[in-house]
């Protein structure tokens, strides 16, 4: 009888001490993800951090080229033949040297915005951005390495210049955030562009060849396919490619640019990379699935 107690006694004993259930996590959303880790991480500080002082590098390298060289091919693309890219060519006689930017999540991190949409777990609000464009400056904060960045380009005698789908109306404002945060002057129409400018399209092609017919472009940066080339996103009859075929392009069309002209800062937060979302099957293919057995 005592030692029926006794083992009785050990496992109430033991279900008093045992913890309890813990209820299932919450499912995070995509978009919450995003951008705690754009925001948070060292990994993305310092992946940008990397590509901007490599830009700076290859920057400087190619402006003695440019000076002590005959002939030179800018960065940004005249057309793409046999699957190869051609770039234009400049010349110092005529052209200034240059480095193109993009803005939003290149050299300027829309928190406040991105915070807004990620708590409300909505859509991109094309309205509710514009107010954030025309209210939102004095709340932008500088990429990390992107200040420094610049500043060495401008000691350099290298002409920043800024290519953006910001709304024109919204032209002053911008210009005194990015001297706010330090990146100096911004012109509207000479180092400052944006969308509309020069055709009247929110795709860039027509400001770069603007851009390129009055400097010398050492480098591009940006943080979408679109603030290089439109080429990747878009093929020649203007359908979107689908998310394989823009890897390939990107890929083999113009690797060799990649780290060498064109610079990429990671924003894992929107894109037309998942426009329209991506799911599992998009990107993983059955032959590389895998299910532990049980």
């Amino acid at each position: 009888m005592r030692a029926a107690s006794l083992g009785l006694a050990l496992l109430l004993g033991a279900c008093a001490t045992a913890p309890a259930a813990r209820a299932p996590l919450a499912p995070v959303s995509p978009a919450l993800q995003a951008t705690t880790w754009t925001y948070g991480a060292a990994e993305a500080a310092l992946i940008a951090e990397t590509s901007f002082r490599a830009m700076v590098d290859r920057a400087e390298s190619r402006l003695g080229a440019l000076y002590f060289g005959s002939g030179f091919e800018s960065a940004i693309v005249r057309d793409v033949a046999d699957g190869r890219a051609r770039m234009r060519e400049c010349d110092l006689t005529f052209h200034r040297p240059a480095v193109v930017f993009d803005l939003d999540e290149t050299l300027v991190w829309n928190m406040g915005a991105q915070a807004d949409q990620a708590a409300r777990n909505a859509p991109f609000d094309p309205a509710r951005w514009a107010r954030w464009e025309a209210e939102g400056g004095d709340r932008l904060v500088a990429v990390p390495g992107a200040v420094e960045a610049v500043q060495a380009l401008r000691a350099l005698g290298i002409t920043p210049v800024f290519n953006s789908n910001r709304a024109v109306a919204s032209a002053g404002a911008t210009a005194q955030a990015l001297a706010r945060l330090g990146f100096g002057e911004a012109v509207h129409g000479e180092t400052l562009w944006l969308h509309g400018d020069a055709d009247g399209s929110s795709r860039k092609h027509g400001r770069r060849v603007a851009i390129a017919e009055r400097f010398c472009v050492l480098a591009q940066v940006g943080d979408q396919m679109g603030d290089f080339v439109d080429a990747i996103d878009f093929a020649e009859d203007g359908s979107r490619r689908a998310a394989a075929e823009r890897t390939r392009v990107a890929r083999t069309a113009f690797g060799r640019l990649w780290g060498e002209r064109w610079f990429l800062i990671p924003n894992p937060m929107y894109g037309r990379w998942n426009e329209p979302p991506l799911g599992l099957d998009d990107v993983v293919p059955q032959e590389a699935r895998w299910t532990p057995k049980e």
